[in-house]
């Protein structure tokens, strides 16, 4: 979450810096404020395959469509500062036509600092019941916005119905509690396992075809199939549409960014200034948050830089490979 807190607190201060500016130019809203976010929540934003411009339907354009697996699982519609999208239902009934008439299930309007997330249709409800959540990055608690805004991660957007309905009654049921004089305390601790409590079986193995970076001798002439790193649960698996060396890194990178807060500076390699990189020509490199990654390597190379990068964080990653032909 760290990752995303940063991206929060730049695009609040870059729009109260430059208030005037995003207030009436959607296209700087879109370059810096939204795609700031996006960016933090996992979507290479320069990858069609994932981060889709203009996509056409039959009532318009949608600004962006977000993609998983060739699948169009949300439309985006960015706004200027100056249209309140948590007051103002016509973007959001924009938004409904284009998610309607290509159906798919969510819609997300945001200005940069508003968002609103949808279900597009829903038998006998109508378009505010069909609201999953809306927040206001300058006026909501912190925890709140980095939960909610979470769900629209390329790890958790396919379950955002489910997991906004369980905030909401989590929501309720808090109120409720608190109103019968429970405090705060002892609603945590009734709803918090102790780490002991824990059943260690139930932890998410590893895959019996993939192998851990630190078993790997040589990637020579193989594609990564699919990549997990080891959190406290067990083993996760990065949500990656078409897995490469390259992109490994980057998924990695991010979420080892996102958890530790930083990454290890490599020198030439991964640093915090473009200009000490080993090249900065177009496309010789990455930017994952405020670091730059070379990529211009060799799979053994980029090998490399993720047991560097695993040594310094320890959070594990494990690979499945298979055989280029």
């Amino acid at each position: 979450m760290e990752l995303l807190k940063k991206s929060i607190e730049r695009v609040i201060s870059k729009a109260e810096k430059h208030y005037d500016l995003y207030y009436h130019n959607e296209e700087a809203v879109k370059q810096q404020l939204i795609f700031e976010i996006l960016e933090a929540l996992g979507w290479n934003i320069k990858n069609p395959e994932e981060v889709r411009p203009e996509d056409k339907t039959g009532m318009g354009r949608a600004d962006y469509a977000l993609v998983i697996d060739g699948k169009i699982v949300a439309y985006l519609e960015a706004k200027k500062l100056a249209i309140d999208v948590l007051r103002d239902p016509n973007p959001l009934k924009q938004l409904g036509k284009y998610c309607y008439d290509k159906g798919v299930r969510y819609g997300i309007v945001t200005n940069g600092l508003q968002w609103r997330a949808m279900k597009s249709f829903e038998l006998g409800k109508s378009l505010e019941e069909r609201i999953l959540f809306s927040i206001d990055l300058r006026r909501d608690p912190v925890q709140k916005s980095l939960l909610l805004l979470s769900l629209l991660s390329k790890d958790k957007i396919k379950s955002l119905e489910e997991i906004s309905n369980a905030f909401k009654q989590l929501e309720d049921a808090f109120d409720i509690l608190k109103r019968h004089r429970f405090s705060e305390d002892i609603i945590f601790g009734a709803l918090c396992k102790d780490k002991g409590d824990k059943d260690e079986e139930q932890s998410p193995g590893l895959p019996n075809n993939a192998t851990k970076i630190s078993e790997l001798k040589t990637v020579s002439n193989t594609k990564p199939v699919r990549g997990f790193v080891k959190v406290e649960s067990g083993w996760r698996e990065l949500s990656i549409s078409k897995l490469t060396w390259r992109e490994l890194l980057r998924q990695y990178a991010g979420f080892v960014l996102n958890e530790k807060g930083h990454l290890p500076v490599i020198s030439g390699y991964v640093v915090t200034e473009k200009s000490k990189l080993k090249n900065q020509d177009d496309g010789a490199f990455i930017q994952v948050g405020d670091y730059y990654l070379y990529i211009w390597l060799s799979a053994n190379d980029i090998l490399r830089i993720l047991r560097k990068i695993q040594e310094f964080s320890g959070i594990e990653l494990a690979i499945e490979l298979e055989k280029k032909k």
